[in-house]
């Protein structure tokens, strides 16, 4: 298995956009906004249970900044 972690890191407050967008195996989207200290953890890879996902587009002067960290674990 592997998640993948996004560690929101943007110093300052008001990025403008900058999502990060989930896709549902239905199609549907889930949009997360980038909040500093917060941080998101889905289901990464190539696997069925995987899960589409792009970074929306930054508007305005203020900059968006992750930490991004996989996390791959073998059942014993």
């Amino acid at each position: 298995l592997e998640f993948r972690r996004v560690l929101f890191r943007s110093e300052a407050e008001g990025v403008q956009g900058g999502q990060t967008r989930l896709f549902r195996p239905d199609g549907s989207t889930v949009d997360v906004s980038p909040v500093k200290g917060s941080a998101l953890f889905f289901r990464h890879g190539f696997g069925r249970d995987s899960v589409r996902h792009i970074g929306c587009v930054v508007h305005g002067s203020v900059s968006k900044y992750v930490a991004r960290i996989n996390v791959m674990y073998r059942p014993g």
